[in-house]
């Protein structure tokens, strides 16, 4: 479980470098200091690793296997589409009724 932490922890701290390489404004755009970018890039990472490693340990500790784990996301996606939908029609309703 440790080497699976550790490289969560590696591969999500890398990965979220390069997602805030690519979301957060240039610091030149901005007319902000370089130094507060490189800060904001590392938090971004480094928020992004500790959410890995905190879900990768709360999946070791309930114990569920691949297949498990597949078919709760799975269901957690699904359930969170149909909330959706449900939420963009009750808004489109209540703006035809008024």
């Amino acid at each position: 479980m440790e080497k699976r932490l550790v490289k969560g922890a590696v591969y999500s701290f890398v990965i979220g470098i390069c997602l805030a390489i690519l979301f957060i404004p240039e610091w030149e755009s901005f007319r902000m200091p370089l130094r507060e970018y490189v800060i904001q890039v590392l938090r971004f990472g480094i928020m992004a690793m500790f959410g890995t490693v905190i879900a990768l340990w709360l999946l070791g500790m309930t114990g569920m296997q691949r297949g498990e784990i597949y078919d709760f996301v799975a269901g957690v996606v699904k359930s969170f589409v149909v909330v959706s939908l449900f939420i963009v029609l009750v808004a489109a309703v209540a703006n035809l009724v008024r």
